[in-house]
């Protein structure tokens, strides 16, 4: 499974997204002056799930109705790389790819919601 981290996600987090075994692309890294309506359109065009920790995406998709393949919203108050890559990597193991994909996801420590 690949995902497409915003530039708001460590590189430390992305770095142990690798190791535990998710193929990332990284805007940080790929296109790191890409604005955001860029990085939805990358997402989608490629069946990625996106992962930031911008509210900003929620608008795109809910208010104008942009298309989108499954978004992870990041709120936590524990922003560790450890933490962050052990928290998405839970949320992966316990939900399928095409669930995720059909969805905005709103992921804590503690929770998470989705919106369709």
């Amino acid at each position: 499974m690949k995902l497409l981290i915003d530039a708001n996600i460590t590189y430390r987090s992305i770095l142990q997204l690798r190791e535990l075994g998710y193929e990332i692309f990284s805007v940080l890294e790929e296109i790191p002056k890409a604005d955001d309506i860029d990085i939805l359109r990358k997402a989608f065009k490629n069946r990625w799930v996106l992962i930031t920790h911008d509210k900003d995406f929620g608008e795109l998709v809910f208010k104008n109705g942009m298309a989108h393949s499954g978004i992870i919203l990041i709120r936590s108050d524990n922003e560790s790389a450890s933490s962050m890559a052990q928290m998405i990597h839970n949320f992966f193991s316990s939900h399928l790819l095409r669930e995720i994909q059909e969805h905005f996801w709103v992921l804590s420590e503690s929770t998470y919601r989705k919106r369709k």
